[in-house]
């Protein structure tokens, strides 16, 4: 079902001195306002088609750039809408709240709480506060404003801190439930912001909070590497003893056995070294490429759970709010 609704835009204009004549800057500000509505006619436009074509995310954002051009509540509906379909309920809830906190009585209002009553359910919520003044509050490392607010968020765990004067405070792993609001106050202690600590609750174990973020070689990879290395050494150190004996036995005129037998023994280490260290490189190789296949494995089994968190609720709304500029 579709509603029509006109955008009302109030123009303030000073009268000048003679009568009928209108102050430059009106005239300037009634031109500026003029284009600004055609360009959020024409966004708007090609939203409505991307919508009907299906592709609800780049609908929601042409919607955003209409309304950014001409603000307008039933716009707001529309990227409210189009992010629903979409299955972002993140981005569906804050534009639905957006939507409900300038406009009251109107006809869909009851059907939208409605729906945003039930996204509520399959996100989560951050109420952070802060023990200082001035906290800009960061979400798994972004920006998003200055306590006290609620953030609503994907369920599961989030970094949660705040930066006070350009210094990062303890930052705390939050586990974000499903339709709870979960209180969180950061702005103790500040610390120095650190790219290798950041994320991690309290000091306790750091390499496995390390390890979790980034790619890091299995103990079995360490010493099959170190083997690389110690056979590989001791193949060229028992090479270049052979090279010396076979030059010191050609010296002899060929006719030293105890070095032609030392010779053959240097020869045979070396090989032996060689070939050892041809085994430890090649399980070297063999483990790192198993752990990496191991940690892409575990980052799709994450982005699973983030798709399906994110996956959008059956009965969602489906109908857009025709706005004439």
């Amino acid at each position: 079902m579709r509603y029509k609704r006109s955008i009302h835009v109030f123009l303030v204009v000073l009268l000048g001195v003679v009568a009928g004549a209108a102050p430059v800057g009106a005239a300037q500000n009634s031109l500026e306002k003029k284009e600004d509505k055609a360009r959020a006619a024409e966004y708007f436009n090609r939203a409505e088609v991307l919508f009907e074509a299906g592709q609800f995310s780049k609908a929601a954002q042409a919607f955003i750039l209409a309304y950014e051009q001409a603000p307008h509540p039933s716009v707001m509906a529309n990227v409210a809408v189009s992010f629903d379909k979409a299955g972002s309920n993140v981005e569906a809830v804050n534009w639905y709240r957006r939507y409900l906190a300038q406009t009251s009585g109107a006809k869909d209002d009851v059907k939208i709480r409605g729906r945003l009553k039930q996204l509520e359910q399959a996100v989560g919520e951050l109420r952070v506060t802060c023990a200082q003044l001035e906290c800009q509050v960061r979400v798994d490392r972004v920006e998003v404003g200055e306590a006290p607010l609620n953030i609503v968020v994907i369920p599961g765990m989030h970094v949660v801190d705040a930066v006070i004067h350009g210094v990062a405070s303890p930052a705390k792993n939050i586990d974000a439930t499903a339709g709870q609001v979960v209180p969180v106050e950061v702005g103790g202690a500040p610390v120095v912001i650190d790219e290798e600590s950041f994320g991690s609750e309290s000091t306790e174990e750091p390499s496995k909070e390390r390890k979790a973020r980034g790619f890091s070689l299995r103990p079995m990879t360490w010493v099959a590497l170190g083997g690389t290395v110690v056979f590989g050494g001791l193949a060229v150190g028992f090479g270049a003893a052979t090279l010396s004996t076979k030059a010191d036995f050609k010296n002899s005129g060929y006719s030293d056995p105890d070095l032609a037998k030392k010779g053959d023994s240097y020869k045979i280490a070396t090989n032996v070294f060689i070939a050892a260290a041809g085994v430890a490189a090649l399980t070297t190789v063999v483990l790192i490429v198993l752990d990496a296949r191991a940690k892409r494995n575990k980052s799709a089994e994450n982005t699973a759970e983030v798709i399906a968190g994110m996956a959008p609720i059956e009965g969602g709304l489906s109908a857009l709010v025709t706005v004439s500029f």
